[in-house]
């Protein structure tokens, strides 16, 4: 009787592993990629945020396209008007929250700009 009860615990615990296991990995966890076009942004040392968001992107590998969600979340201008890093942040239905901060820097007349990742 002692061993029927043991085998029948151990049971009920691999049928609960499985099914925490199986609801688990269907479970949404991974933030967006924020992804940006060098060739698509703009910059100059008084644009507006939604210039900011222009060539940038931020992809789910769950729900696509989450540009919608993107946001510039601060802007640091680190010497006037020749360098700014810009946070953009961004999130995914169920949360998952990204961030990337961006250096613009160099900017010349012509709108030319240089981007690294700060």
């Amino acid at each position: 009787m002692k061993k029927i009860v043991i085998s029948l615990l151990a049971l009920i615990m691999v049928m609960i592993i499985v099914v925490t296991t199986i609801f688990n990995a269907n479970k949404d966890n991974t933030a967006p990629d924020i992804i940006y076009d060098k060739d698509k942004m703009s910059y100059s040392a008084n644009c507006k945020d939604s210039e900011l968001l222009k060539g940038v992107e931020a992809i789910d590998k769950i729900d696509g396209d989450v540009s919608d969600l993107l946001e510039v979340a601060s802007r640091t201008e680190i010497s006037k008007g020749e360098l700014e890093v810009v946070e953009y942040v961004a999130c995914d239905k169920k949360g998952n929250v990204q961030n990337k901060k961006v250096v613009f820097s160099g900017v010349q007349p012509t709108g030319k700009i240089t981007l690294g990742n700060y």
